[in-house]
Order: C-alpha cells, then sequence, then structure tokens
C-alpha cells in the first residue's frame, strides 16, 4: 500500500504555467513544508520567491525548468539556463527536447542537445521530458533510448502544458526502451488519483510529477 509519506518523497511539486499565481506558488512550498515533497519546480523567474517560502530545514530540491515549455531554444541557451538554475542551487534539472530534431530524424542534434544539458548540470539529476502527447508510439521508444544513451537520469512524460501526459501505455513503452540502461521514469500529467500512482510504479514509474491539485487529492486519500 502506497502510504503519503512514500508518495511525497518520489513526487515533485509544479507550477510551471503562464498563468500562475503568486497564491500558488504560496500553496506549493506550504505543501511541500507538510509533506517533504521530495522537489518543487517554478518557472526560473519565481525560484527566489519559492526559496524564501521553504522551511530552513527543508529536504526539498528547488528544481530547474529547462526549455520551458517548447524545447524549441538553441542548445547554448539550454546549457546557460542550467548554468544558471545550478549556480542559483537547484537540486536537479527538467529539460525538454527538441521534438523538431527527433521526428526529423537529426539524431546528432537530439542527443548533443540533451548530452550538453547533462554535461552543464555537473552530475546533478537531468530528467528529460520528451512530451508524450505530440509523439508516436515509435517515436516514444526512440525519444526515450536516445535521451537514456545521451546520459539522462529519468525520462520524464509531459511538461504539463498539453492535455495529454503520462498513460498506462505510453510508460510501458518508456520502461521497455529504458530496459539495461539504469534510467528511470517520471510519470507527469494525468496522475490525479491513488490508484493511479500505484499502477504506475508497478509499470516502473519511480518519480512523479504533479500538480497542486492532483498532488494534494492524493496524499489526501491515502
Amino acid at each position: 500500500m502506497l502510504k503519503k509519506e512514500d508518495f511525497a518523497a518520489m513526487t515533485d511539486l509544479a507550477c510551471v504555467k503562464t498563468n500562475t499565481t503568486i497564491k500558488e506558488l504560496e500553496k506549493m512550498t506550504e505543501l511541500a513544508n507538510r509533506w517533504d515533497f521530495i522537489g518543487i519546480y517554478a518557472l526560473p523567474a519565481h525560484n527566489e520567491y519559492i526559496k524564501q517560502r521553504l522551511k530552513a530545514d527543508s529536504s526539498t530540491f528547488i528544481g530547474g525548468a529547462v526549455g520551458f515549455p517548447s524545447g524549441g531554444i538553441s542548445t547554448a541557451m539550454k546549457i546557460r539556463e542550467t548554468r544558471e538554475l545550478i549556480g542559483f542551487g537547484c537540486g536537479e534539472i527538467d529539460m525538454v527536447i527538441n521534438q523538431t530534431w527527433l521526428k526529423a530524424g537529426m539524431e546528432k542534434e537530439y542527443t548533443e542537445d540533451i548530452a550538453g544539458v547533462v554535461k552543464a548540470a555537473g552530475g546533478k539529476i537531468v530528467k528529460v521530458i520528451i512530451e508524450v502527447g505530440y509523439l508516436t508510439d515509435e517515436e516514444i521508444y526512440k525519444a526515450s533510448k536516445l535521451a537514456a544513451e545521451a546520459g539522462a537520469s529519468f525520462i520524464k512524460t509531459a511538461t504539463g502544458w498539453p492535455e495529454t501526459g503520462a498513460d498506462f501505455n505510453n510508460i510501458k513503452i518508456i520502461d521497455r526502451a529504458l530496459s539495461g540502461t539504469g534510467c528511470g521514469i517520471k510519470a507527469a500529467g494525468g496522475i490525479r488519483d491513488a490508484e493511479t500512482a500505484v499502477k504506475m510504479i508497478e509499470l516502473g514509474a519511480t518519480r512523479f510529477g504533479c500538480s497542486l491539485g492532483s498532488a494534494e487529492a492524493i496524499i489526501e486519500s491515502l
């Protein structure tokens, strides 16, 4: 049975939308302070604000969002973003892939984009967001496999911006693509109840990304 503390220990809270409010950022830090969620994510402009609101002895890290939400900025810009976020003190990095390069078969550019961020992160965990809602099953497999080969620590399903995120089918595909690599799976987008979370764990997910509403509903139900 999934316990509240176990769910919190494997879940990143996220407020990374264009219309995220100050009240939502405050609520996110309050929830993290109460339950010790492993990580919290805001858009970079708000990192200092949430840092000031984490409790002094907090074990929660502030995550760095790179290339949000499109992934279409240059590799050089992603590297600069990563260095700035690591310099700020971010504990992990979540970066968005360049889907255009993936779909065009530009594997060199695709993998170098990821590898550049991994190197700039200096050993910190890098979670690579493939945005499953825009990919075929074959592309999900390829995106995951190539990202793992480029040094990703986790494959993450979605940014939370599109309607489509993690589901049982795409988690199975990612798990198959990552077989033997040591790369983990972060299921994000669509994790709205405890039953879904438990099933995702059974299928191979070891981290979650949740909005405030979903995370609060799940932890209250456990």
